[in-house]
């Protein structure tokens, strides 16, 4: 009898762990194969609320499509629970992608967050490469967007956005503005304006756990900050005060091969009176020019010859503890001019005695950058640029992280293009291998 009673009991219990696991997967439907075309997709539900489906991907190369609607603006999750390795995109029905990622959930489950339009979407689950995924839940879960804490202030970035004359508005009432963006594919980039009607401190910053890289330009294009890691974690931060003025504001991701599932961008605007004294764009503003070449030193590769249009050189003699120094201007910089007459093609040669990052930046007369140089131990020389006649300005700044150094600044001018083994033939090696 006790043998039939133990048996009963373990029937009991099968069946109940049975219904318990009934009841924890029937919150996600399983998909429906073929479900590979937005013709074919399953369906996800309306929103706001909450829905999932359970799925997998196999084999190799297999897609999962769902759709589902947004009846009102909302602020929204998509995410991938799973053991695998999944890639999630989200795109607006008829139209582009609004978002992509892989690894942004937990281990290397997917996730995108941001605000959605009333309309119709569709979502796509695979697998990373030409894996497979045995198992994996997506779920989207949204909310009415009617408050700052619920995204309402953060739109999703309109693609193309890769350029100033397609860039997305950052607008700034009540003196915050945000927008909502992703980078992919690997090498994207997000470009957005602002325009400021009177002297204000501004704070420019990125909310994301990917690693953004933000750039801030004036109206003729000219960079006036730059910062990788100078917010929370490896997002971007950067802080002063701007001139009125229209403005460009750009993100990208840290790597040629990075991307980034979602993120924020988001501009702080303080109106206050300009006591300065100065019309520069970023107050304080760099140090007064120095730059005026001095005898060569005994470190330098000391290159002469026809072809050079500046020959010059000088120190940085004031580094950048940090990056708030570095972007609002607090450290050394020596400016230099060349004028060519003819058009044709420059390069450039620097030299940095410490082997660090001074780099120097070539400017036209509007103030574009037309070529750049790391002055690092190693290559001597930058490629070739064609540029036009005019004025051009050299600048030679630190870099971020405690450059303190002697340089030598030379710039190569050609009115056709030289072969690529020209400078080294004509000058000297290719690198230059500093002492210790």
């Amino acid at each position: 009898m006790t043998g039939v009673r133990l048996i009963v009991f373990l029937l009991v219990v099968a069946c109940l762990i049975g219904v318990v696991v009934l009841l924890g997967s029937a919150q996600c439907r399983p998909e429906v194969e073929s479900n590979d075309t937005e013709a074919t997709a399953d369906g996800l539900g309306t929103y706001p609320g909450t829905g999932c489906r359970s799925g997998m991907i196999f084999p190799a190369g297999d897609v999962d499509v769902y759709w589902f609607e947004v009846t009102e603006r909302v602020s929204a999750v998509a995410e991938t629970r799973t053991q695998g390795d999944t890639l999630l995109s989200v795109y607006e029905s008829g139209a582009g992608l609004l978002g992509e990622d892989d690894d942004a959930g937990e281990g290397r489950a997917s996730r995108l967050e941001g605000v959605l339009e009333p309309g119709l979407y569709v979502l796509i689950v695979s697998a990373y490469g030409s894996n497979t995924v045995s198992s994996y839940e997506v779920w989207v879960q949204a909310s009415a967007a009617t408050s700052a804490a619920a995204g309402a202030e953060c739109p999703w970035e309109e693609e193309p956005n890769d350029t100033a004359s397609r860039a997305d508005v950052l607008s700034a009432p009540r003196g915050t503005a945000c927008r909502s963006g992703t980078v992919t594919p690997a090498g994207d980039i997000d470009v957005y304006s602002f325009a400021l009607t009177s002297a204000s401190r501004v704070v420019l910053e990125t909310e994301t756990d990917g690693d953004t890289v933000l750039r801030l330009y004036d109206e003729a294009g000219r960079l006036l900050a730059e910062d990788d890691d100078g917010g929370d974690a490896k997002a971007s931060r950067m802080a002063g005060s701007l001139a009125a003025g229209h403005y460009y504001a750009t993100v990208r991701a840290y790597g040629d091969d990075a991307t980034i599932g979602s993120y924020r961008i988001v501009l702080t605007t303080d109106a206050s009176s300009d006591d300065s004294g100065t019309t520069s764009t970023v107050s304080p503003p760099f140090s007064t020019p120095s730059g005026a070449p001095g005898p060569a030193p005994s470190w330098g590769w000391s290159i002469y010859g026809g072809g050079i249009v500046l020959s010059a050189w000088g120190a940085i003699d004031r580094d950048c503890p940090s990056d708030y120094d570095f972007n609002m201007g607090l450290c050394d910089k020596d400016t230099h001019t060349f004028t060519l007459g003819t058009a044709g093609f420059i390069a450039l040669a620097l030299i940095d005695q410490a082997g660090d990052w001074i780099t120097a930046y070539v400017y036209d007369a509007g103030g574009q950058r037309v070529a750049a140089k790391l002055g690092v131990s190693g290559p001597i020389y930058s490629g070739w640029h064609e540029v036009p006649p005019g004025t051009y300005t050299v600048d030679v700044v630190p870099g971020k992280r405690l450059d303190n150094s002697p340089y030598e600044l030379h710039v190569f001018f050609s009115a056709t293009l030289p072969g690529p083994e020209y400078l080294v033939q004509t000058y000297g090696p290719a690198d230059l291998k500093l002492p210790g």
